[in-house]
């Protein structure tokens, strides 16, 4: 089974609906899915990795 992999770039834009629609998606079948262009600073998420695994 693949990872679904969701692009956000354009969540602001037109394609806002159906960015949604594949995250709701994601949330149903298979229960996760991945974020790409989500604009999260990446030095951000090292640090909450490091704080959850504390």
């Amino acid at each position: 089974m693949a990872i679904p992999v969701i692009d956000m770039k354009s969540i602001d834009g037109a394609d806002r609906e159906a960015i949604m629609a594949k995250i709701a998606k994601g949330c149903e079948t298979p229960g996760f899915f991945q974020l790409i262009n989500h604009g999260i600073d990446h030095g951000l998420l090292d640090r909450v990795k490091l704080v959850c695994a504390q």
